[in-house]
């Protein structure tokens, strides 16, 4: 139904409908406008797709359109109930290689990260005291979409961005606050300092850090020690015997292990 509504209706449909979601919100306007719109064109089926945490095919349905408003929430109850999250509810930094439109349209994903924007509703946990982002995704051309919920960035990042395609997007998703430069920093390295620098006090016994390559890629994460005691059932975590540090090179550019 969404992208009946939304990814249909290109920039100025998207724009009408996202309006309305200010007001009424987005599942209300997606649940009458979808039915409305069903009538008056001449969509036959949908094919729904509900992948897992690995990004498989759990359930695949083909939907005649007569049939969507009944069996679309199941499908989003399913959905949700495989949605990848982190082992923690509450992080104190959140590095993370890279975000872009191909990895959610919020540039990460709400789900995993707990923050949202404009309309969207802000998710209980995980509680993110700072999220460091590294840089963009090729597939996003440009598109960074979502980085005002990013607290420091390196310069590399920012200067992958197509302000053009980020500004499009935010106005049409009526959602400005999505396209604001996080606080820009020469390197990486620079990058986490100051994430760790405006947190509460902490010792490095007790510091929850945890870095991802992106919000679609959980598979295998980075945590400091702190977090070890934090993480949280039911999830199934095996926690390696080593002991890393953060691995910089000479221009502070962190060597992410996470490929």
């Amino acid at each position: 139904m969404k992208m009946l509504v939304i990814g249909l209706g290109n920039e100025v449909g998207a724009n009408g409908y996202h309006r309305y979601a200010l007001d009424r919100g987005l599942a209300d306007v997606v649940a009458t406008a979808g039915p409305a719109l069903l009538e008056r064109s001449r969509v036959v089926l949908g094919v729904a797709i509900v992948e897992n945490q690995r990004h498989e095919a759990a359930a695949l349905r083909l939907v005649p359109a007569a049939d969507w408003e009944r069996v679309e929430p199941e499908l989003l109850e399913q959905a949700r109930g495989l949605l990848p999250r982190l082992p923690l509810d509450e992080i104190d930094v959140l590095v993370v290689d890279e975000m872009g439109k191909d990895i959610s349209g919020a540039g990460m994903d709400p789900n995993v990260t707990g923050r949202s924007a404009g309309w969207s509703i802000a998710r209980p946990s995980p509680r993110i005291g700072r999220i460091v982002m590294r840089s963009l995704t090729e597939a996003t051309e440009g598109n960074a979409s979502g980085m005002g919920l990013v607290d420091c960035a390196s310069r590399r990042m920012v200067e992958q961005i197509d302000l053009d395609a980020t500004v499009a997007n935010a106005l049409a998703s009526c959602a400005p606050e999505d396209g604001k430069v996080p606080l820009c920093f020469a390197s990486d390295r620079e990058a986490v300092a100051a994430a760790l620098g405006t947190l509460r006090p902490y010792t490095l016994d007790d510091l929850r850090l945890v870095h991802i390559r992106n919000t679609l890629a959980l598979d295998l994460i980075e945590l400091s020690p702190g977090c070890v005691s934090h993480l949280t059932a039911p999830w199934t975590v095996e926690v390696g015997d080593d002991t890393v540090p953060l691995a910089f090179d000479d221009d502070g550019t962190l060597q992410s292990r996470l490929v």
